[in-house]
Parts: C-alpha cells; sequence; structure tokens
C-alpha cells in the first residue's frame, strides 16, 4: 500500500512538472493597469492536422492575468479590447517560449487608446449630405508598391456629421462618398442623360484624387475635430456592352471587374464589379469619370478571361464587345545547379507541412497587383522539377518561389529568353509561355554578433541593397541565441545591410529601412561565402522615432 501511494505521489509530480505558468499584467501607454482585457495565449506553430492550441483569461482591475498549465511550447498572446490595440513599437507579435515546469512571471503587455476622426460632409453649397459614406484610409505596402486600404469607416448623420471611432495611431486619409446620385443615372428613365455633374468620391478637405487629399495624425486616445469634407461633383459616364465567346461568338456569363489606369494610388477606390447575363451576355459600369480603364474578366468555369482598355471621353460608351478567350498557360521546369532534384521534397518548416500535401514541391507563383488588388496563381513543382499554370487573368505579373527549400536561393528566372528577376512578364495578351527556373545550393551564410547589454533574443535583420522583382523588399529577419550570436543562412550572393534593432521593426518598408542605413553594416556576399560581422544595437527610442514619422 505504502509503495502505491509513493508511485502515486511520485506520478503526480512529474505530472506537475509537465506543465508550465504564465503571469503578466496589461498596462496602457502611461503605465496604469487594464482591466476587462482578453489576453489569448496560442501556439506559433500548427499541431496535428493543422489545428492551433488557445487559452483564454481576462485581466482583473490591476491588470493582472494567469494561465496555469500550459503544455510546454511557444506562444504569442493577443490582447482584446475595445478602443484599444498594441502599442506599435515596430514589433512582430512577440513570441514566448513555455518550458516544462517553467513560472514565468512579469510579462507586460501595453495597450494603446485608440482614437477618433469627426467632422461634416457637405456638398458643393454648403448644404449637408446625409447618409454618406466616408472611410479613413491608410497607405500600405506590399513589397515596394505603395497602394491605400480602408481601415475604418462611417456614415454621416442628419445633422451632417461623421465620428469614425477605434483608430490606431498614426496617419489616415478621409474620403467621402454620396453614391445614390451615381446609382440614380443607372436607372431607366435616366438612360441616356448620364452625362451630367453629380457628386464622386471626395478626399479630404475637398479633392476628387489623392494628390490632393490632406492627411490626418491621429494621436492616442485623441479625437481631431473639424475634419470637413465638402464633396466633388463632376461629369460621369456608362461603360455598357455585352460578352461574348470568341470561339462562337455567343453571348456568355462572366464576372468582371473595372479600374481606373493610372498609379496605384489611384485605384485605391478598388474595382467595380459586374455581372453578365448569361443570356444576352449584357454588363453595365455607370457614374464613371472620364479617363482610360482596363476591363477584366475572371476565369469562369470554362476557364474563359479577357482584358481589354476602355477610354471614355465626353460621352458613355455604348454596344462594347468584350470577347472572352481561353486563358494563358504557363508552363516550365525548376533545375537545381550541379545539384539533386530531390532536393525540392525538402519542406522549409514544420509550418510548411500545413499549406501543400506531404511529399509534395514548392510552389511557382504569379503576383499582379494590376487588377485592383493583390492577385495570386500557383503551379505545383513536380518531383521531376516540371510545373504548369492555370486559369489565371490577363495581367502583368511578378515570379517568385513560394516554399523554397532550405538551403537553396534563386538563381535565374528566364522566360522566352526574357530575364524574369528584372522584367515583369506582361501576360494581357493573352499568350502564355515557358519559364524556366534555376536554383542553387551554393548559398552564403553570415555570423553575427551583437554587442551591448541583454543581447540575447534581439533582431538582427538583413535586407538587399538592390532587391528584384521576385522579392521587392528582400528582408530576412533572425534573433540571437543566448550569447548574442546568430547565423543568417540561406543568403542568397549579393550586396546587403545587417542591423541588431532593441526592438524588432517588423516593416516591410523601403522608405523605413533606408533610414537606417547609416546605422546598419554593410556587406558583399559570393556564392559559398561564410563571413562575419559585429553589431551594435538601434536604440528603440530611435526605431519609435522613425515609425511615428511613417504615412
Amino acid at each position: 500500500m505504502r509503495l502505491w501511494l509513493a508511485i502515486f505521489a511520485l506520478c503526480g509530480s512529474v505530472g506537475g512538472q509537465s506543465t508550465a505558468r504564465l503571469e503578466g499584467r496589461v498596462v496602457s501607454q502611461t503605465g496604469e493597469p487594464l482591466g476587462k482585457v482578453t489576453v489569448r495565449l496560442q501556439t506559433t506553430a500548427p499541431g496535428i492536422g493543422g489545428q492551433v492550441t488557445q487559452y483564454l483569461e481576462v485581466s482583473d482591475n490591476a491588470g493582472k492575468f494567469v494561465f496555469e498549465s500550459v503544455p510546454p511550447g511557444r506562444y504569442a498572446l493577443f490582447p482584446e479590447r475595445t478602443g484599444f490595440s498594441r502599442v506599435r513599437t515596430g514589433d512582430a507579435t512577440p513570441t514566448i517560449a513555455l518550458q516544462a515546469g517553467e513560472v514565468k512571471k512579469d510579462v507586460e503587455i501595453k495597450l494603446i487608446q485608440r482614437g477618433v476622426i469627426s467632422g461634416r460632409i457637405t456638398d458643393q453649397d454648403g448644404d449637408p449630405v446625409f447618409e454618406a459614406p466616408v472611410r479613413a484610409l491608410r497607405v500600405q505596402y506590399d513589397g515596394t508598391r505603395r497602394y491605400l486600404t480602408a481601415y475604418a469607416e462611417a456614415t454621416s448623420d442628419d445633422q451632417e456629421n461623421f465620428r469614425i471611432l477605434n483608430l490606431e495611431p498614426g496617419r489616415y486619409y478621409p474620403m467621402a462618398d454620396n453614391p445614390r446620385p451615381r446609382a440614380n443615372l443607372g436607372t431607366a428613365e435616366h438612360r441616356g442623360r448620364s452625362a451630367q455633374n453629380v457628386e464622386i468620391l471626395t478626399y479630404y478637405p475637398s479633392s476628387p484624387d489623392f494628390g490632393g487629399a490632406l492627411a490626418v495624425d491621429v494621436g492616442a486616445g485623441a479625437e481631431v475635430r473639424g475634419v470637413n469634407i465638402r464633396m466633388v461633383k463632376a461629369r460621369v459616364f456608362s461603360i455598357r456592352g455585352k460578352t461574348v465567346d470568341s470561339r462562337s461568338g455567343a453571348p456568355t456569363v462572366a464576372h468582371l471587374g473595372l479600374i481606373p489606369k493610372g498609379t496605384d494610388l489611384d485605384r485605391l477606390n478598388g474595382k467595380d464589379e459586374a455581372s453578365a447575363s448569361s443570356d444576352t451576355g449584357a454588363f453595365e459600369f455607370g457614374g464613371l469619370r472620364a479617363g482610360t480603364y482596363i476591363l477584366q474578366a475572371s476565369p469562369d468555369t470554362r476557364g474563359l478571361t479577357g482584358r481589354m482598355e476602355v477610354t471614355v471621353a465626353n460621352a458613355d460608351v455604348e454596344g462594347l464587345v468584350f470577347a472572352l478567350y481561353p486563358p494563358p498557360e504557363i508552363t516550365g521546369t525548376v533545375r537545381i545547379e550541379d545539384g539533386d532534384l530531390g532536393v525540392l521534397q525538402r519542406p522549409p518548416d514544420f509550418a510548411a507541412l500545413n499549406r501543400r500535401p506531404t511529399g509534395a514541391g514548392p510552389r511557382i507563383v504569379l503576383s499582379t497587383f494590376d487588377v485592383g488588388g493583390p492577385m495570386e496563381a500557383a503551379g505545383q513543382v513536380a518531383a521531376d522539377g516540371t510545373f504548369k499554370i492555370q486559369n489565371f487573368t490577363r495581367s502583368v505579373y511578378t515570379v517568385h518561389v513560394d516554399l523554397l527549400p532550405p538551403g537553396t536561393y534563386i538563381k535565374s528566372i528566364r522566360f522566352g529568353g526574357q530575364d524574369a528577376m528584372k522584367t515583369p512578364l506582361d501576360l494581357t495578351a493573352g499568350t502564355g509561355g515557358v519559364l524556366e527556373v534555376l536554383l542553387s545550393q551554393k548559398v552564403a551564410e553570415v555570423n553575427a554578433t551583437v554587442h551591448g547589454d541583454a543581447t540575447a533574443g534581439i533582431s538582427v535583420t538583413m535586407w538587399s541593397k538592390s532587391p528584384t522583382l521576385i522579392d521587392p523588399l528582400f528582408r530576412r529577419a533572425f534573433r540571437t541565441g543566448p550569447d548574442g550570436t546568430v547565423r543568417l543562412t540561406d543568403m542568397p550572393p549579393g550586396e546587403y545591410y545587417v542591423a541588431a534593432w532593441e526592438t524588432n521593426p517588423n516593416l516591410t518598408i523601403p522608405d523605413f529601412l533606408a533610414r537606417f542605413t547609416g546605422l546598419a553594416t554593410p556587406i558583399k556576399l559570393a556564392e559559398n561565402d561564410k563571413a562575419m560581422v559585429d553589431l551594435t544595437l538601434i536604440p528603440k527610442d530611435k526605431i519609435a522615432a522613425e515609425i511615428a514619422k511613417l504615412p
């Protein structure tokens, strides 16, 4: 009996040591405790079946929270409370490693109160515009490409006032709309009279284009008042036509998109969408300003697609015939320079296994921003290195390799004699072709040492001086070990900057990184190089100051 109790006690002790405990506190930016914050503890890597494990706790009046009996592993903390967001330091979501039997204390989560933009919307005569949607737009980056996206929105009330709530501190571009007048132009009684002045999308304070927009800077917990928008009027027109199958000339159904041709920021209003009737193929886009537009058809169930430019001058465009064709097809091969194709079957990490079938190779991906937003088409690389990409729209694409095998880099991509690492693929004409991808295992590595106090877990970033189309902002991030050193592996040859950051600026913004080249260490790598660099920490106050200047 005593032996059984001893064994039971021992098992209970071992079981108790198999989990960890996490204690922390949620505070405001000024250090005051914040209660009623839902804190989510989530595994950073999917488990079996791609599932993640989550635990929830709510902070008390002193801002404290405790997670008991947590299995060992690496986790991320996500705080949630209406009207608050995590303080923007440039960090990616920080992760916490918990060991069996560990009690981790004094974890601090800092939140910042969100702000408000308020104002009035009036027409050109100063009269109120009721129930008008108004959006707070922010500049975003896709590699080196800038574009605008809506962060939050509101609607003007019966007193012409609006309030956009829950805005993170930062810079915004308010934009208002009054869609009813334009919508009325599509009714039967207005047909043929659509070339008239109506209110159009208007940026604060009163501009039809982004070039005349004024930014509004919102501070923590602040309300920026007096953001008054006076709507702009302009002549608008319609495009009417039908879609036909190019092979038979018969009307066909299609899903269509229309975007203005111009810079990325000009396209921020997004893509107008319409569907063509299956009986007649008829479609219509209304409320359009004069200009040139790209009319795009997404591949349908038969794979038909199309693209054409349409210019709206000073009248409606009537009787447009939009022919749809079978989509282009890209075939190709992936080769390993002086190597075995078997390397293609090695997944880069555990997380990658959940993104592709077991044993499958990497993907060749075509990416475009030309149709009003990011879009992709991809082909899986087979064991023999071949791939095929089908059912994509006619557009201009860049090429990259997703899930690149470890120990390799992209040495060249060629498309019919063209260097696709320097020149995008223009597939707007609907012709396909052959893509040749050459990988090399002659990767370089850099061994970096960070000097200063508390250098364990420091973010070290390496970015290219001359990025290519396949990786518009070549940026790789690593973290130092307990001794302040880190090995930067699988680097293509080239010229780079290397920097160590007191807080991790997880920002893929070229302008931001360019401000730190003077504090970074330049390095030039050849194939198979093994280089060493000593780094000094870039202080967090310098990082925060530059983050505050971001648009």
